[in-house]
């Protein structure tokens, strides 16, 4: 009897230094933002200063699992906000992994659907959760903290109706209807443009002004940049979501906007999980 107090004492210490150690590691105040790689496709993690957990997208397969595992304290199964920038494989199909597997609190989208069997079966997860989806668009906004909000600057609700009246039914078409979406921590401002195309991207740069961060377009798709993006938005960084593929991505014209303007360039296919760390001004990279 003896021995096993003893043994299981033992365990509980082992278990309380590995707890407070991760939370040491995992809550530093601090604002992460994690690049996921999950191949061709997106997949990004964010943890708030104040602890809040929000994905974007996840990617096409279960690849987004891994990155929150390890992004993620081992207890921790909670997603507070989920946001799905539109139903194309590439960004969803990681989500039904991470519905199936997480307690998710909130779940965002845009309005414009594809009806696939994909897209069906997310909506019978999310009523299986019963979870609502919540559909935004440009001027809607998510306040996390008095320091921490999320702004979406596209699509317009005008565009949206004018989609929705339509009887197209053009699945490529999605990837214009698609969530902008500009993350702001103090000084610190990410602007995610997910798989928008010029001149979209032209029009959610100039209302989100200077940032620090772009998330590169459709995996550096030769219709995600021009000049005129970098002139308004005149990023430190730029990153691109991409992996093996037979698209050209990140295309050589994408490559060499971001050289030429002197922007700092990170892949997710180079690197691995693309992990930014700041204090709301300064800001360090880790990869991993």
């Amino acid at each position: 009897m003896k021995k096993a107090l003893i043994i299981t004492s033992f365990l509980f210490v082992i278990l309380g230094g590995i707890f407070f150690y991760q939370k040491a590691i995992f809550f530093d105040g601090k604002l992460h933002v994690v690049f996921c790689s999950v191949g061709e496709g997106d997949g990004i993690f964010i943890r708030t200063p104040t602890a809040k957990n929000i994905l974007i997208d996840g990617g096409p397969n279960d690849l987004i699992l891994t990155c929150l595992s390890k992004h993620m304290p081992f207890w921790d199964r909670k997603i507070d906000i989920i946001f799905l920038s539109h139903p194309h494989e590439d960004h969803l199909n990681g989500l039904i992994s991470v519905l199936n597997r997480y307690q998710v609190i909130h779940y965002v989208t845009e309005k414009v659907e594809n009806r696939t069997i994909l897209e069906k079966a997310e909506k019978q997860l999310l009523a299986g959760k019963r979870l609502t989806a919540n559909y935004f668009s440009e001027g809607d906004k998510i306040v996390i903290s008095k320091e921490t909000q999320f702004k979406t600057l596209w699509p317009s609700k005008e565009m949206i109706d004018l989609r929705l009246r339509s009887t197209k039914n053009d699945n490529l078409d999605l990837n214009g209807f698609a969530l902008g979406q500009l993350l702001v921590y103090k000084n610190f401002k990410v602007l995610f443009t997910s798989d928008l195309e010029i001149p979209v991207i032209d029009r959610i740069a100039e209302k989100a002004g200077r940032i620090t961060v772009l998330k590169v377009s459709h995996h550096g798709s030769k219709n995600g940049l021009d000049k005129t993006v970098l002139n308004f938005s005149a990023p430190k960084l730029a990153v691109i979501s991409v992996g093996k593929n037979s698209y050209g991505h990140p295309t050589s014209l994408v490559l060499n906007l971001l050289k030429n303007a002197g922007i700092k360039t990170l892949r997710t296919d180079q690197l691995g999980d693309i992990e930014l760390i700041t204090d709301g001004d300064s800001f360090r990279i880790k990869v991993n």
